[in-house]
């Protein structure tokens, strides 16, 4: 049976206007709200997409890693992250492709970008069936992302970054094998323990006790890094990071049941892993999407995100991190767990965005939030304060489901 990560939906019923009957005072802080609202407000359209998003560029300015926080498996978010990334990546200088998944899954997402194999990204999600991300649309995204990547220079590239831990062993063990069969002329220090990894690999389940195999291996590993780094060459380092993540998937898994424990310690495992690439080939900008609870960029209830901590606790990305979550109106996803449709609503309709966001009748919408004349300091609005959390948000509505596998 597959490990599924629950994912955690946040529902926000927040900034609904306080008093049936508002005073003077309630008035002037509605009013300033609503021009707030007017200001900072871009409709988005994927036929003018780029136009549309241009809007923003004041406000992704001078950033280096743009976070892009969804509930799972909606299908028009794919839409969405897609137009996104292709403007990143020409207007910013976007090159890496940050995942909520890990090195194992990067490793066969970067072979497909340059060899084209759908094999290898039929695959991947395949061995995720069960998760949100065993699903059709996460196919379709790449291959549109490959054939995007097909007409950029050398310069301009993109390449994938997995910095989750390995949950799925299946996509762990398989690019394991595959590094250690793409060698040969194995030194006789190290056969043993590739054998060993090669044997795992070939019964594995995702419940397999493989503790002591790892500790071995990454004994091995780094006692006898020469050896490893004269056959695998760059392979190296992915080796390693997958390795390192089994074990990290294998010590957090023990603290499943505390949701606050284990997401606090997933993040960290991430912002280290994060920390491993860029300090290995520095000075790249990235483009990532994420659960929402991973890119608030402000603490909530004792709990650091990842893009909190990177953004104010790692120094050559502090204040480089933009953030901007999607809150949903009437769109589906699927739970793979229950196996059924849900619908998704993350916002009141009462809530002084949301009506404002119906209002406008569009499908996709964004809100810039700068926080210079911000009106959610005023003792009037309740909830969070939401440019304290993100740099932008993005309203969708009536979006399908994503197909699962």
């Amino acid at each position: 049976m597959k490990r599924i990560i629950s994912c955690i939906v946040i529902t926000l019923m927040i900034f609904t206007f306080v008093g049936c009957s508002a005073n003077k005072s309630d008035k002037e802080d509605l009013v300033a709200f609503n021009d707030y609202m007017n200001a900072t407000y871009h409709r988005l359209n994927v036929s003018s997409f780029d136009e549309d998003i241009n809007a923003c560029k004041e406000n992704m300015q001078d950033k280096k890693v743009f976070l892009l926080g969804e509930n799972h498996a909606v299908h028009n978010n794919y839409e969405l992250w897609f137009e996104l990334l292709k403007y990143l990546n020409q207007k910013e200088g976007v090159t890496r492709i940050l995942i909520e998944g890990s090195q194992s899954v990067a490793y066969g997402l970067n072979q497909y970008l340059k060899n084209g194999d759908s094999e290898i990204v039929k695959l991947c999600f395949e061995n995720m069936s069960g998760t949100y991300y065993g699903n059709k649309d996460e196919i379709d995204y790449w291959k549109k992302i490959y054939d995007f990547n097909q007409s950029l220079p050398e310069s301009n590239k993109l390449e994938v970054v997995g910095i989750d831990v390995e949950f799925q062993k299946s996509n762990a063990y398989s690019a394991l094998k595959d590094i250690i069969k793409n060698h040969d002329n194995y030194p006789d220090s190290i056969k043993n323990e590739l054998k060993d990894v090669i044997a795992l690999a070939d019964k594995i389940s995702e419940t397999i006790d493989d503790g002591s195999m790892v500790e071995n291996l990454l004994n091995s590993l780094k006692e006898k890094r020469k050896d490893y780094e004269e056959v695998f060459g760059k392979d190296y380092f992915v080796f390693l990071q997958i390795v390192k993540n089994i074990r990290n998937s294998n010590e957090i898994m023990k603290i499943q049941g505390n949701n606050l424990e284990f997401n606090q310690a997933r993040d960290k495992i991430m912002l280290e892993n994060f920390k491993t690439y860029e300090e290995k080939v520095p000075d790249k900008k990235y483009f990532g999407k994420f659960g929402g609870l991973h890119v608030v960029k402000s603490e909530q209830e004792q709990y650091k995100s990842l893009a909190m901590m990177l953004n104010s606790e790692y120094k050559p990305f502090e204040d480089k991190v933009w953030s901007c979550n999607i809150f949903y109106y009437q769109c589906k996803s699927f739970e793979p767990q229950r196996k059924k449709e849900i619908v998704i609503n993350s916002m009141n309709e009462d809530s002084l965005y949301m009506k404002h966001f119906l209002g406008k009748q569009e499908k996709l919408a964004i809100y810039l939030l700068p926080k210079e004349n911000s009106p959610f300091d005023s003792k009037s609005i309740r909830g969070w304060n939401l440019p304290e959390m993100y740099d932008a948000v993005i309203f969708m509505k009536d979006s399908p489901q994503s197909n699962p596998l």
